[in-house]
């Protein structure tokens, strides 16, 4: 019975950890740091060519 709760609580703690983690990535992953820029391209047979990047400056980016 002794070894059951210890398995209760293992598996209880995992899923709340888990749920931890899960939402902090999603808070922290706000991209308020980025920044996009479009950019337009003339090729030679002078069609226009519209280029979206997307830059990060946030150290992890998930």
């Amino acid at each position: 019975m002794n070894n059951q709760k210890k398995n209760i609580f293992f598996i209880s703690s995992l899923i709340v950890f888990t749920i931890f983690i899960v939402l902090f990535i999603i808070k922290s992953n706000d991209h308020k740091e980025c920044e996009e820029k479009e950019i337009l391209e003339i090729k030679a047979d002078g069609t226009t060519v519209k280029k979206k990047e997307h830059h990060c400056k946030e150290k992890y980016n998930f």
